[in-house]
């Protein structure tokens, strides 16, 4: 997959006291040993409070805590973008690390004025959470889970552990909807949460790694029979899929869209039969390149359309597809092409 990118961005996510420094070091560690170059970007509030700056001391007007609050998503974006700059002129494959993501800030503010932020800017969600990044990693706080270490190692004045817990599940819903987004709880030891998170990015990206205590990391499917009214938050999108040509009997291709309100992301995916985990991958790529790719159609499958809405529930994350396709035979052939 490292042929067919020149590099992959990462956001990690955390709640209070979760593991994201310790996180970053290991992915940065093991990648580097491998050959790649890892550029961490710092997070932007980390940057301001080194400088001085004290949220708390932030008074005045709401507008110019708004103006206050649109400069951190630009220096965010802007500091992102040149570390993805530098990745591009990179000679070998590069991985960009961020500390946190422009999502994040959704977590801190109120419904209301993210949306405001997001008309003022003419932003969207597609735009800033799906295009940015390749996978997002969330740690969860160990306030869920882990409330004894997490009594050690934070200062409880900071935040109680039922308010670690809330800003936790608003800073995971913040990230609701990216197509590769993994939940790293505690339901192992620190450690163990460390490997997991390294196998996660590892998968991502096609680079082998193999712990024998980590044969649980996988994905399962199930057909829900029913819908009723869903009680959780979810993002909803249309994802519309069309298989390709490969020439290769024992490869297989695809292009997917995935959008909301006329925003889309776009990827492409290989996997070979059998699987192998190098080889096989998914990558973002421009709406030109699906265009070119939609020349490689394979005429013995119809374009597929798919409603596809995406929820957490108990710190794991699914994916809900629903079809509304008549033709079952289809559905079966399409699936058999990418039945994993």
């Amino acid at each position: 997959s490292t042929k067919n990118t020149k590099y992959f961005s990462f956001v990690t996510s955390a709640g209070p006291c979760g593991g994201k420094t310790s996180g970053l070091a290991v992915l940065t560690q093991f990648f580097e040993q491998a050959g790649w170059k890892v550029y961490r970007v710092p997070e932007t509030n980390a940057i301001l409070m080194n400088v001085g700056v004290k949220f708390g001391e932030l008074k005045g007007a709401d507008s110019k805590k708004f103006l206050f609050q649109t400069n951190i998503m630009r220096t965010t974006m802007r500091l992102e973008k040149t570390f993805f700059d530098l990745s591009n002129t990179s000679s070998v494959p590069c991985l960009v690390l961020c500390d946190g993501g422009v999502m994040d800030i959704a977590a801190h503010i109120s419904h209301d004025t993210w949306e405001q932020l997001k008309m003022d800017n003419h932003w969207h969600e597609v735009y800033l959470r799906d295009r940015r990044y390749d996978q997002i990693i969330h740690l969860v706080t160990s306030a869920k889970g882990a409330s004894t270490f997490y009594q050690a190692q934070h200062n409880p004045i900071l935040e109680s552990i039922d308010q670690a817990i809330s800003l936790d599940d608003r800073i995971a819903d913040a990230w609701l909807g990216h197509p590769y987004y993994y939940i790293i709880d505690n339901s192992t030891n620190f450690e163990k949460k460390m490997l997991r998170t390294l196998a996660a990015v590892c998968l991502r990206v096609g680079v082998p790694f193999s712990d024998g205590n980590l044969n649980d990391v996988k994905k399962q499917k199930f057909l829900v029979d029913s819908l009723g009214n869903m009680l959780v938050n979810y993002q909803e999108f249309i994802c519309v899929y069309n298989i390709l040509t490969t020439g290769k009997p024992h490869v297989h291709a695809r292009v997917k869209k995935q959008g909301q309100n006329g925003y889309w992301t776009f990827i492409h995916s290989v996997e070979h039969v059998p699987h192998h985990q190098e080889s096989d991958f998914s990558t973002r790529i421009s709406a030109t390149e699906y265009k070119l790719l939609l020349l490689l159609k394979d005429p013995e499958y119809s374009e597929l359309c798919v409603k596809s809405r995406y929820f957490l529930w108990k710190d794991l994350y699914f994916r809900l597809d629903i079809f509304e396709e008549n033709n079952p035979s289809r559905l079966s052939k399409f699936d058999t092409c990418f039945g994993k």
